[in-house]
Formats: structure tokens, C-alpha cells, sequence
């Protein structure tokens, strides 16, 4: 297979500057450096997934094994990818049953020590796979997070995930709105998703938080303090749209519901749970469908608390709009 190299790989159909355009990450080779597979996901990407495939080859990093999974892509997607495909490991385009089958289906293929996988709107910082590789050739290492950092198309910044739990439990992700990261900076042995995998293709918002908590009853997390990758946040992503954000954090609470048991789900994850979606509802045009659509998905007592937190939102807003006319 060819380098992972600026000089040997495609110039990029754009003149943008930077990273991953015209820059790479200086690495040199190592046979205590694990073999990392990568596997990275699209359906209908050719604005944004160039930029995830150049920041995975310009880490330069020498034992690499990249997986593109694509969906059947019918807008000039696989052109870029063709572009790229010698220095791809595997790559195929067909139907799918959804985003945690095409992951499913690429990590099968992976042979690596090292996986995670990579969606086509998100992309890696210089340095990152190397800072994973020391962190497991550290030895008894199963799952590595490192931080990540919300931005959109324009490069503008919302924030920083950077996990409060330096070594991570079950129980501390349960409570996932407090000790969430994002999921691109997420890295696990072959060991554990042996283990642990394959992702639930019932969920298509939350399989890899239902995988999370899995490799917590399992392994111990290490935790690298860099920022390894960038979740990008624009109108067509999967989970950072209003609607996106609504469905993804039901999901999410069923999940919760499913890993607590229907009675003994401890208040504060469901205050934290209806405290978000109150949020979240707030910024739909159609609140009340929302709840009600809520209502025959989740959990009695959430469903209260929801309610709870839905009411006293509206009467705060009473109060502010009499005080304001």
C-alpha cells in the first residue's frame, strides 16, 4: 500500500489550507506501535467526507488499516472516495440496514489491535493516532478516550467535551449527560469488541453509548488529555440537528431504562435526562406532539418528570413574558 504521505497522496479538490489540506503529521515508524483499523461510514457526504478521509491518512501513520463502509451514495461521494481507494484496506458501496449495521459491517472486516470508527462528517486532529498508539502500547490497555471538540462547517467553536472522570465506571456513564464525550475519540482493543460488540442495530442514535457502557463493565478506561477529534455540528448530521437531538436523547433514556430496570433508576439521571429534553422540546415548533410522542416510548416515572420539567418551563416563561409586557 502506498504512504500515508502529503507528497504521495491526491491533492484535494479545493484550495483550502491547513489541516488535514496541506499539512500532515510527522510520525515515525515503529514495531511497538499497534496496528490501528479505522472504519468510517457515509451515505451522501461529498461536501464534508474528503476532510475525514485526508485527516485519517495524514496521520502518517505507518500501521494503519482504513475501512470505508458506504451506504450507496448517489451524489459524487464515491468519486472522492475512488480518488483515494489505494491507500483504503477495504471499501464497498451497497444498501445497508441502517448506521450501526454499515459499522457493524466494516469492524467485521477490521484486523487491527486498535478500532474505532469514524463518521464522514467528523475528522481527526494531527497527532491523534499516535497519541492512542502510546497510550495502548502502555500495555493492558482496552479502551482509550481522549477529549473532542463541537464545531461547525465554518470553524466556529461551541465547546469542548473533555471528560470530568479521569478513570471512567459503569456508573459514571450511566450518567451520561454529566460524563458524555464524543464518540470519534474513542478507541477499544479488538479484545473488547470482541467482547462487547457488535453495536445493537436497533438503536440508530445511542449504539455507541450502549457499547460505552458495555466496555465499562468489562475494562478499564484510560483517558489521553489532547483533543483528538472534531465533531462537526451542521443541519444534516444524524444527531446535532433540533429534531436529531430530540430523538437521539429518547433513545437514549430508553437505553438508560433498558440498563437500570423499569423501577430503580436512580433520580438524579432522570432529573439530568428531563432537564435536557425539556430543553430540547422547548426548540421544537411542536412541543406538545413531542411529549405525547415521548409518551408511549419511555418509562412511566420519566414520563412524570418530563412533564414535571415541561410545566415548570412554560410557567417560567409565563412569568418572564408578564414582566416583560
Amino acid at each position: 500500500m502506498p504512504k500515508f504521505q502529503l507528497d504521495s497522496i491526491p491533492k484535494a479538490d479545493n484550495n483550502d489550507l491547513g489541516w488535514p489540506w496541506d499539512k500532515q503529521t510527522e510520525t515515525t515508524a515503529s514495531d511497538s506501535l499497534p496496528k490501528i483499523s479505522i472504519v468510517t461510514v457515509s451515505l451522501n457526504r461529498v461536501n464534508l467526507i474528503e476532510k475525514a478521509i485526508r485527516s485519517v491518512l495524514l496521520q502518517n501513520y505507518p500501521n494503519l488499516e482504513y475501512i470505508i463502509i458506504d451506504g450507496g451514495s448517489t451524489d459524487g461521494t464515491l468519486k472522492i472516495i475512488e480518488k483515494y481507494k489505494p491507500w483504503i484496506s477495504y471499501f464497498i458501496s451497497e444498501p445497508d440496514r441502517g448506521i450501526s449495521n454499515a459499522i457493524n459491517k466494516g469492524l467485521s472486516k477490521a484486523t487491527g489491535e486498535v478500532l474505532t470508527w469514524l463518521n464522514s462528517d467528523d475528522y481527526y486532529l494531527p497527532g491523534a493516532l499516535l497519541a492512542v498508539a502510546k497510550t495502548f502500547a502502555q500495555g493492558n490497555t482496552h479502551v482509550v478516550v481522549g477529549k473532542g471538540r463541537f464545531q461547525d462547517v465554518s470553524g466556529k467553536i461551541f465547546e469542548d467535551a473533555n471528560p470530568k472522570h479521569q478513570n471512567f465506571d459503569y456508573d459514571s456513564l450511566l450518567d451520561w449527560e454529566r460524563n458524555y464525550f464524543v464518540q470519534p475519540s474513542c478507541f477499544f482493543s479488538k479484545e473488547a469488541w470482541d467482547s462487547c460488540g457488535p453495536l445493537d442495530e436497533d438503536l440508530d442514535y445511542c449504539m455507541d453509548v450502549d457499547l460505552f457502557l458495555d466496555f465499562a463493565k468489562n475494562y478499564q478506561y484510560r483517558s489521553i488529555d489532547e483533543i483528538l477529534s472534531i465533531f462537526l455540528v451542521h443541519d444534516g448530521s444524524r444527531s446535532s440537528g433540533t429534531g436529531a437531538l430530540y430523538k437521539s436523547y429518547v433513545e437514549l433514556n430508553i437505553l438508560l431504562v433498558k440498563k437500570f430496570g423499569n423501577v430503580a433508576i436512580p433520580k438524579r439521571h432522570m432529573m439530568n435526562a428531563a432537564t435536557r429534553m425539556t430543553e430540547l422540546e422547548a426548540a421544537l415548533e411542536d412541543r406538545r406532539k413531542a411529549l405525547e410522542r415521548a409518551d408511549s416510548m419511555l418509562n412511566a416515572r420519566l414520563i412524570d418528570l418530563l412533564r414535571y420539567r415541561w410545566n415548570a418551563w412554560k410557567q417560567r416563561r409565563t412569568s418572564q413574558q408578564a414582566r416583560g409586557s
